[in-house]
């Protein structure tokens, strides 16, 4: 009995939708969404053009590489389980 008990905390503690882990990848996904709204923001920035376009530039970049390890992470199955309550 015990031993059950143990395997099934390192389980959760361990499955993809539990853990730092999963806080980690839902933390990228949510950066990877609000990165595209620097393009909204930084031009009201007391920056020169080209450093306002490389800030942009390198946000949405970073957002992007957010977004591919959060699917690396979270997996497959949590984006389609996530889009599918959405509808």
């Amino acid at each position: 009995q015990e031993e059950q008990f143990k395997n099934k905390d390192f389980e959760q503690k361990n499955s993809p939708f539990g853990g730092w882990w999963a806080s980690l990848g839902i933390f990228l996904l949510i950066f990877s969404c609000l990165s595209w709204l620097s393009p909204v923001v930084v031009p009201f920035l007391p920056l020169s053009i080209a450093w306002k376009g490389i800030l942009i530039t390198t946000i949405i970049i970073l957002g992007e590489i957010a977004f591919v390890a959060s699917i690396g992470i979270l997996g497959k199955d949590f984006l389609k389980n996530f889009f599918k309550n959405k509808k």
